[in-house]
């Protein structure tokens, strides 16, 4: 498509009466599923390929006329929303006045009318919805190749995800929980998710000094603790401790949003993982929450291990202990397989010189 027909088409898409939307029934367009946070496609896009023209015409008014008609294709964006730039360089869309936010390419007719469609039937059932958190979010996107559109809700006030019916939590792709109270990391996980890929409000002060007081124990911890569960080491506590433990003002802004709500999704997973405030909460990475497998060693290896001296088996025990729960800490595996990679390299330079 060229540019003329781009513009021409998004400029004849119909706008949405933001005041009248919810008055609307389900449309039968499209369908509404709901989705989460951690099925966006952002970083799935891997075939997606451009064409590299050998020649732009570049008007005179260049830097000024020009460029403030829309390089960035402000000017194709539907009334009522606006378009914002990640940092990491994608486009997304925010409609504060309906409490939206999409990165589908609604400056593409048949997209957006499909969100309007969709969003039609959210609203409709906001309007059965018992209670709504005061500061709620919905998220919705749809494809130019498909009647499906996918939502899920954000609660800012909570800082977790949820969606206007019930669902098993199988159906979404959440991990096994022991429990909803335990699944409620897994959510909060999500909405921070949420925000990392949509930055364009700042995380409130007390959340970001709250980060900092957990990276201040995690770092702690680390340095007074062999067997610390924290997820990150006391390096890199001290690096992102330096970086967001500054002044407010200079934190907001789409770039510090995106780190804290980053670091965040960290925590909140290191959370679920650990079974945080619960009575079974993993203090040390050595305790094991969930059964151990039984292992079945073949008879072969039985005999390696009895003509080595048990030297296999106790690389095997090793490397148990350092998967606990499915759970492999970088800090520790990193020096392991450092340590087990120069081993070999010795081994294997006698080898080949008593060969020789």
């Amino acid at each position: 498509m060229n540019p003329t027909s781009e513009v021409e088409i998004a400029s004849s898409t119909p706008s949405v009466d933001q005041g009248k939307l919810q008055d609307f029934c389900p449309s039968p367009e499209v369908t509404v599923c709901a989705t989460t946070a951690t099925l966006n496609s952002r970083y799935d896009l891997k075939e997606t390929t451009v064409t590299l023209l050998h020649s732009i015409d570049i008007p005179v008014s260049y830097g000024t006329t020009y460029l403030a008609a829309g390089i960035a294709s402000s000017n194709l964006v539907p009334q009522g929303w606006v378009q914002h730039i990640h940092p990491e360089g994608s486009v997304y869309y925010v409609n504060t006045d309906l409490n939206v936010v999409t990165d589908a390419s609604i400056c593409n007719v048949t997209v957006f009318r499909k969100i309007r469609a969709a969003l039609v039937t959210v609203f409709f059932s906001l309007q059965n919805a018992k209670a709504l958190p005061k500061d709620h979010e919905i998220y919705i996107h749809a494809t130019s190749d498909s009647d499906i559109c996918h939502y899920y809700m954000i609660d800012h006030d909570n800082c977790v995800e949820f969606w206007l019916q019930g669902h098993a939590s199988s159906e979404l792709c959440l991990p096994p929980a022991v429990s909803v109270s335990h699944l409620k990391y897994a959510l909060q996980e999500h909405y921070w998710i949420h925000r990392e890929y949509f930055p364009y409000r700042p995380v409130p002060d007390r959340l970001r000094q709250e980060l900092v007081n957990v990276l201040q124990h995690g770092k702690g911890d680390q340095m007074t603790s062999f067997a610390s569960t924290f997820v990150l080491s006391t390096a890199q506590c001290s690096e992102f401790i330096q970086m967001i433990d500054i002044e407010t003002s200079k934190c907001n802004n789409p770039q510090m949003t995106h780190m804290i709500a980053r670091l965040w999704t960290l925590v909140s997973r290191h959370r679920f993982d650990h079974f945080y405030g619960h009575d079974y909460a993993r203090v040390s990475r050595e305790q094991r929450r969930l059964v151990k497998p039984a292992r079945a060693d073949s008879v072969l290896f039985k005999v390696i291990c009895s003509l080595f001296f048990r030297f296999p088996d106790a690389k095997v025990e090793e490397l148990e202990n350092l998967l606990t729960d499915h759970i492999v800490y970088g800090i520790h595996w990193k020096p392991f397989a450092a340590e087990q990679l120069s081993d070999w390299e010795k081994s294997s330079t006698k080898a080949v010189a008593l060969l020789m």
